[in-house]
């Protein structure tokens, strides 16, 4: 039953409560405000029905959704990871990029079910529920906080243009993998200081140097901008948006001449990647947007990269300013 103040239209997944327009839009809950221009995008329905359906209840508050841990411990369980996985590739998905790579991380070790893999999938789901009403926010007020900090970085980086509507931001975790030593790209790709495209992959090729598995990353950043087919419409010459990245190192190597003897392995990612060489600049770890999406992360560092992009008024829930990395801050 909604309260007396909305208004809900019959047969419809459409209400209007407090001035805001709320819509169903897949299973996520769309809270649009046309006066203040916000909106917001969150799975708090979902979640909590995924947490019904496996019996998680919340517990502890927990900070980070993931943990470093062997996934292979344990005995044996008959338990539908696959279900499980599932729900919560679909939350990942949609708005909630932060639980990316914890959820990944599972995805990859399903066979065989272990203890130790079942209290790290419910532990994400635990993470959920602390913060089922957070998600993927715009506001001017954000968009104007996201443009100051990073057109800061651009000038820092000796780029004097003005900061484009459409940015992304790549970061590699090197050999983060202790089984096959393979790293982690992350990418995350924001319009207007909201995000709007992400990935967490573990790279193809096994990276010999920090400059390299960073290099591997802008590529597979550059892949995903290239995959999304609505980038026509949002811009008009389809050409690649300004990309982030906090390795010196591999922007030099993209702005060489010729690839020396220690880069020709990855020849073909090095001449696609040089192509947009002028797009790419500098960013500090502290606020690379990326950076969660390559590794396990706790609180502390979560909370400094929010801090650091010039936010005013932090609410003081640590899962709600771990998120704020993503929430276009």
């Amino acid at each position: 039953m909604l309260e007396h103040n909305a208004h809900q239209h019959s047969g419809s997944n459409y209400y209007e409560k407090d001035g805001d327009e709320v819509r169903d839009i897949l299973g996520v809950r769309l809270t649009f405000n046309r006066l203040s221009r916000c909106m917001k995008l969150d799975l708090r329905q979902a979640i909590e029905k995924l947490a019904k359906r496996f019996n998680v209840e919340k517990g502890r508050n927990i900070s980070t959704p993931c943990v470093y841990s062997d996934l292979s411990e344990g005995s044996l369980m008959d338990f539908p990871i696959q279900s499980l996985v599932g729900g919560l590739q679909y939350i990942g998905t949609m708005c909630r990029p932060d639980c990316l790579f914890a959820i990944n991380r599972i995805a990859r070790d399903m066979s065989p079910c272990t203890s130790a893999l079942v209290t790290a999938a419910k532990r994400i789901v635990r993470y959920l529920l602390h913060s089922s009403d957070i998600g993927i926010e715009y506001s001017p007020k954000r968009e104007k906080q996201f443009d100051d900090t990073y057109t800061k970085c651009l000038r820092d980086a000796g780029k004097e243009s003005q900061l484009p509507s459409l940015v992304g931001f790549s970061d590699s975790d090197c050999a983060g993998c202790n089984v096959s030593l393979k790293s982690h790209s992350g990418s995350i790709i924001y319009h207007r200081g909201c995000p709007i495209a992400w990935s967490s992959r573990r790279q193809s090729i096994r990276a010999k140097s920090t400059c390299e598995a960073e290099y591997v990353a802008l590529y597979d950043t550059l892949r995903l901008i290239e995959g999304q087919t609505f980038m026509d419409w949002i811009e008009e010459n389809s050409r690649a948006p300004l990309l982030f990245c906090d390795n010196q190192s591999t922007i030099t190597v993209a702005n060489s001449t010729l690839p020396t003897k220690n880069t020709k392995h990855f020849l073909l990612r090095f001449h696609h990647v040089k192509e947009h060489s002028e797009n790419i600049a500098y960013v500090p770890t502290s606020i690379n947007k990326s950076d969660p999406l390559t590794k396990p992360m706790g609180n502390p560092l979560l909370v400094f990269m929010a801090s650091a992009s010039s936010l005013d008024g932090m609410a003081s829930d640590p899962v709600e300013m771990a998120f704020a990395v993503y929430s276009g801050i």
